[in-house]
């Protein structure tokens, strides 16, 4: 099958099985059925609905744009997935989401030695 064949299920085995979990893992991430895992690997007439798909995407790291439309690399950087959290918070009306941006945006923009003063207060303060 040439990559361009790939279909969404294709791509979501290919995610399953980089991830070396078992169904049920695999499913207590994604808050659904072992035997929906187990369908999705086994049978070809499978369509996961966007919901599941962009879930797949949030809890492995995975782009949502590879998954849902087979282009782009399969993987996402971290500060490109930081970049999205912050994206979707800013759309959001719950005000602890906007407390939670401010203090993601404020410590991205301290200096290393800054950052690493605020982690070990942060440790100390949850200890």
């Amino acid at each position: 099958m040439r990559k361009n064949d790939e279909t969404q299920v294709d791509r979501l085995r290919i995610v399953f099985s980089d991830s070396e979990l078992t169904n049920v893992e695999i499913a207590e991430k994604l808050s659904c059925s072992p035997a929906y895992i187990s369908k999705l690997k086994l049978q070809d007439d499978v369509r996961p609905r966007t919901a599941f798909l962009l879930t797949v995407s949030r809890t492995f790291n995975i782009s949502e744009k590879w998954l849902l439309e087979g282009t782009g690399p399969m993987r996402i950087s971290i500060d490109n997935r930081l970049k999205q959290y912050l994206e979707s918070l800013s759309n959001s009306v719950n005000p602890n989401d906007m407390y939670i941006r401010k203090l993601l945006e404020k410590y991205i923009s301290m200096s290393e030695e800054e950052q690493t003063l605020l982690v070990k207060m942060l440790t100390h303060l949850f200890e």
